[in-house]
């Protein structure tokens, strides 16, 4: 069941983007699981999420779903990965669990 339904859609729902002041906040918005869904995960769900600007991979944004930067240092190109782990999906050939979205700020 998950892999039909996962492989239909795309995990991450919405970049949003702003800029105030100076400050460019990024927000993730993920379809509604793990430690997302509504009344709590399920034992053993998680998303983690990997950030890269500009072809690197920024270690201190691991696994955050919302930041904010001076814009000076958020201006550029962006990719995350979002992986969706679970007990019920025991291997994952297609990488239906995983979604890729780039940006630009």
């Amino acid at each position: 069941m998950w892999y039909h339904l996962l492989d239909q859609m795309s995990l991450i729902d919405n970049i949003d983007v702003t800029t105030v002041s100076g400050q460019t906040t990024v927000t993730l918005d993920l379809v509604p699981l793990a430690q997302f869904r509504v009344g709590g995960a399920r034992p053993g769900e998680l998303y983690t999420s990997r950030w890269t600007h500009d072809g690197v991979v920024q270690t201190q944004l691991a696994n955050q779903f919302q930041f904010t930067l001076p814009t000076s240092s958020a201006t550029g190109s962006w990719s995350v990965t979002v992986q969706f782990t679970t007990p019920e999906i025991l291997v994952d050939d297609d990488d239906v669990t995983v979604a890729i979205e780039t940006f630009s700020v």
